[in-house]
């Protein structure tokens, strides 16, 4: 069993995309709470969520973190980005039809929900190299036909890949703690959006970042609208409605 399951937390965490791999098995069950040492010695926490949306709707998650990477993680930001969505979308049916892109995915929670709030949408995940087999894996965990995983640095985009690319949904959790970034996210934004794009950017008080990125985007061209606040397990999280302001 012992050796089973290290032959199972090495396809976990391999380096191979899952559709390169048609030989593991994915599974559907949630619970999964396991510790274990990479190769280079450093402790990796794998953690399988079911988390339920706002209407009832299921969402199952694979999370990897250790004291280097915490983008696989599921922060509190993400969840309370995903049931105000969900509850836009009930209000105004938000999501309908839409092409949709989440920043800095992660663990991939937000977009997926979005195309399980509504299956007509069309959803790209994105993040760095390292982040994408992942967002793969929890793409087939949901059996999902809507949505695509793309490769996206800020700080290195291959511009030829997003030529004539603009979404009507933009979203990002939780990416905004670190100001060295928020330049480059500022013109992430810019090159995927048009003046109807709609930014949803949800992020936890930690100091004074978010005024530092709502100043930063007010003098690149863009508005912004707090749209929600609320209270997450002790944290305080708001989200802000970003758009691109048109040219006259």
């Amino acid at each position: 069993m012992e050796e089973q399951l290290k032959v199972r937390l090495s396809k976990l965490t391999g380096n191979k995309l899952p559709e390169e791999d048609d030989s593991y098995d994915y599974g559907e069950n949630d619970g999964l709470d396991t510790r274990f040492s990479d190769e280079e010695g450093e402790e990796v926490q794998i953690i399988r969520e079911k988390i339920t949306l706002a209407n009832n709707k299921e969402v199952l998650i694979e999370q990897k973190h250790n004291k280097l990477y915490t983008g696989g993680f599921i922060w509190d930001s993400c969840r309370a980005l995903c049931n105000f969505l969900q509850e836009c979308d009930e209000k105004e049916d938000l999501l309908a039809g839409k092409n949709c892109i989440e920043l800095g995915s992660g663990s991939g929670l937000g977009g997926i929900a979005l195309s399980i709030i509504d299956p007509s949408c069309r959803v790209t995940l994105t993040d760095i190299k390292t982040a994408l087999p992942l967002l793969h894996r929890n793409v087939a965990l949901n059996h999902i036909s809507n949505v695509s995983v793309k490769l996206l640095d800020w700080g290195n985009v291959q511009r030829s890949q997003w030529e004539n690319s603009s979404y009507d949904i933009i979203i990002a959790s939780d990416c905004i703690y670190n100001t060295y970034y928020h330049k480059a996210l500022c013109n992430v934004l810019n090159m995927l959006s048009t003046p109807s794009t709609r930014s949803y950017i949800a992020y936890g008080h930690r100091g004074k970042h978010q005024d530092l990125f709502i100043d930063l985007l007010n003098e690149e061209g863009f508005s912004s609208e707090l749209v929600h606040n609320t209270i997450t397990h002790g944290t305080e999280v708001s989200i802000v409605l970003v758009k691109k302001i048109a040219c006259i």
